[in-house]
């Protein structure tokens, strides 16, 4: 399938040694067996369909991993039909799932959540003969960064709160909340409240911990927003917030539940 999203970036960071199939030449063009382990990242722009991947796993009988980074697998349409409703699936109880979707939960070895908050979530979208499928491994979906990361070095000025957004707005991430702050909310007490948003009013950071601390420092960022309208399940620019030991300003929904201590 393809690379995006944060699944492709957590194996990536994790497995040594790993072949990439992005479709069905590629696929056969890999020495697949019973001692292989496929990690399925999406369907999405592939022409590897849950038949073609079911025929297979049964004259091959390869393990099959589904890494849970958003709610794709839940959702009804799985082959190129990407949007933004898909993060607010798990706000569905007790949905009847498609024929499609119980084909591949009988297939599927494991599937590997990030934290029990999702967990939960997943549980109100499938049936409960699955859930023993689940593994929980937030020990493992963590990000490579503790041992590169330089604390930030701004300042509180006297006169203006430097507040950062440094994830790409949309509806889920909360593109709505934080346009409404920047209309609204312009003072407190005596500070001016200045509004620094990637890809709005300043560049987007290479993603990697020294372009993100230089960005911070920069424009002295003293905290930062994370205005979630639907909860994610991970959040990369989360981590790199938290070690950068500056306050956050967030919506307690989903991973951030779990991610983010004394909340």
């Amino acid at each position: 399938g393809n690379t995006g999203g944060g699944s492709f970036r957590w194996a990536d960071s994790y497995l040594e040694h790993y072949m990439l199939v992005k479709n069905k030449n590629d696929f056969f063009n890999t020495t697949i067996n019973e001692h292989t382990t496929i990690f399925i990242n999406s369907f999405l722009w592939s022409n590897i369909t849950i038949e073609f991947i079911s025929k297979f796993k049964k004259d091959l009988k390869f393990k099959m991993v589904i890494p849970i980074h958003d709610y794709y697998w839940f959702c009804d349409k799985l082959y190129n039909d990407y949007n933004q409703k898909i993060h607010n699936i798990y706000l569905k109880k007790n949905s009847t799932i498609p024929t499609h979707l119980s084909n591949l939960y009988e297939i599927v070895d494991k599937f590997f959540v990030s934290t029990k908050t999702i967990y939960d979530n997943v549980k109100n979208l499938i049936p409960n003969k699955y859930y023993n499928k689940f593994l929980i491994c937030s020990n493992y979906w963590s990000d490579n960064y503790q041992n590169s990361f330089i604390l930030p070095t701004t300042k509180l000025s006297s006169k203006a709160i430097n507040i950062g957004c440094f994830v790409r707005l949309d509806e889920c991430k909360g593109l709505e909340q934080v346009n409404f702050l920047r209309k609204n909310v312009k003072t407190y007490k005596n500070y001016t409240l200045n509004y620094f948003i990637v890809g709005d009013n300043i560049d987007f950071y290479k993603d990697n911990n020294y372009s993100f601390v230089q960005l911070v420092n920069k424009y002295n960022i003293n905290g930062f927003l994370l205005l979630n309208k639907w909860g994610e399940s991970w959040c990369y620019s989360l981590s790199k917030i938290i070690l950068s030991n500056l306050p956050v300003f967030y919506n307690n929904i989903g991973v951030f539940k779990d991610r983010i201590k004394n909340n």
